[in-house]
């Protein structure tokens, strides 16, 4: 008990307290979306929010090779100029950015069409939104590269922070809540926040007389190269994340996508908690393999997970002692099914516990470790879930969960003896 106390300290140390804070405002916000849907009975209104979001991040995660991880990985080399990095990352995102939207422009009609003829602004404005979020990739790489980490929850707190403001306003009767409303609102603070990240971004490389690490210059080449990798990997995880949703508005409904997806949200706060453990950890993680200290890595993964875990056990007791205050808050009906896909995110909980650190693993020795297994998820969603939905419709989906986290925890376990141990 006393480690655990020590390591939770000593990330708070890193800034961890902000960046709990910024996801607590995070969680606010989405139960503050949700509940602003129920009051005015738009169910299928959140449901095409979830799936709209949901299409998009997939053809995003297709069109993207996000740069964060790549600047990490090469500043971490030391032996490149770091100016050039940067340029080739900002350029990679801002291309691939403009591929998402030439591919919205063109399929817009069909997206309108599949959800419930959803306005075709409102799919420009998503995707957008997203292009603008990712476009952040470089400066937040270089920021985690840098430690940076405080500076980057503040402005992730802030911006969260005026998102939860414009919701309360329409409580207070500023606004009228709707889903044009939302849509709107999170486009234009998205793109307010990106602006001023570069602002501050610009405003450290004019006071600093040099970034560059080495004058050797890195090839674009070698940059996609490594980028690519991962962006198989990514596009692959990204897919599965999001592709439940599309699979269960295109067998069952958005009224279904709604309910699965406020189950979902009732276990975010595993994800938020753990997030920041996987963002300070890359740049040690990467440092320690290239010193060959693999006991030390070891030793740092399992006092995080112990952590994790101490903080997943108060979570699920919280959430099962408080299951039907929760459903009534949700608007969700308890019957058998939803308790099945709620108890299936138990397990995926679980599964997050003891497997937070896979992507680290994958990125520090080998970037095809994440394609082989976010592929193998891929093929369990694609084949297993439809069938499972064909025969057991709604409640379809916790099986295929509990049986893609099983597959997936006895891959990982064979990869870390293999690659830790060794």
């Amino acid at each position: 008990m006393k480690e655990i106390i020590n390591t939770i300290i000593e990330k708070f140390k890193q800034g961890i307290i902000i960046s709990y804070l910024n996801q607590s405002i995070s969680i606010v916000y989405i139960f503050i979306v949700i509940y602003l849907f129920n009051i005015i009975n738009g169910n299928i209104y959140y449901g095409q929010y979830i799936l709209l979001g949901s299409i998009l991040s997939v053809a995003s995660s297709f069109t993207g090779l996000s740069s964060g991880e790549g600047v990490i990985y090469f500043l971490s080399k030391k032996k490149h100029n770091t100016l050039e990095i940067l340029k080739w990352g900002f350029l990679i995102d801002l291309l691939f950015g403009l591929i998402l939207i030439l591919i919205v422009s063109v399929c817009v009609n069909y997206i309108s069409k599949f959800i419930d003829d959803i306005s075709t602004q409102l799919i420009f404005l998503f995707g957008l939104r997203i292009v603008f979020k990712n476009l952040r990739n470089v400066v937040i790489g270089f920021w985690q590269f840098e430690n940076k980490f405080v500076l980057i929850y503040k402005i992730n707190l802030i911006e969260n922070l005026f998102l939860v403001i414009l919701l309360l306003s329409t409580l207070l009767g500023f606004y009228e809540f709707n889903l044009i409303f939302l849509i709107k609102s999170e486009f234009i603070i998205t793109v307010i926040f990106t602006i001023l990240t570069y602002l501050i971004f610009i405003s450290e490389l004019i006071k600093r007389s040099f970034i560059s690490i080495s004058n050797e210059h890195l090839s674009k080449k070698e940059f996609v190269k490594y980028n690519s990798k991962l962006f198989l990997s990514r596009t692959i995880k990204s897919g599965n994340q999001k592709f439940d949703n599309v699979i269960v508005g295109f067998f069952l409904s958005t009224n279904e996508v709604a309910i699965y997806d406020k189950i979902k949200k009732i276990f975010l706060p595993i994800n938020i908690f753990v997030n920041p453990f996987r963002e300070i950890f890359l740049p040690k993680l990467l440092n320690l393999v290239k010193l060959n200290n693999l006991v030390l890595m070891r030793s740092n993964i399992f006092a995080n997970t112990k952590v994790i875990l101490f903080f997943s056990i108060l979570l699920l007791l919280f959430t099962n002692v408080f299951k039907n205050y929760i459903f009534d808050y949700l608007g969700i009906v308890y019957n058998l099914e939803n308790s099945v896909i709620f108890y299936s995110f138990c397990y995926s909980t679980l599964y997050i516990t003891f497997f937070w650190w896979v992507r680290l693993l994958s990125n520090a020795f080998d970037p095809n470790l994440s394609i082989i297994a976010n592929s193998i998820s891929s093929l369990l969603i694609l084949t297993t879930t439809p069938l499972l939905l064909n025969f057991y419709g709604f409640i379809g989906l916790g099986y295929s969960l509990i049986i893609n986290m099983t597959i997936l925890a006895i891959f990982w376990s064979f990869k870390f003896k293999k690659y830790v141990y060794n």
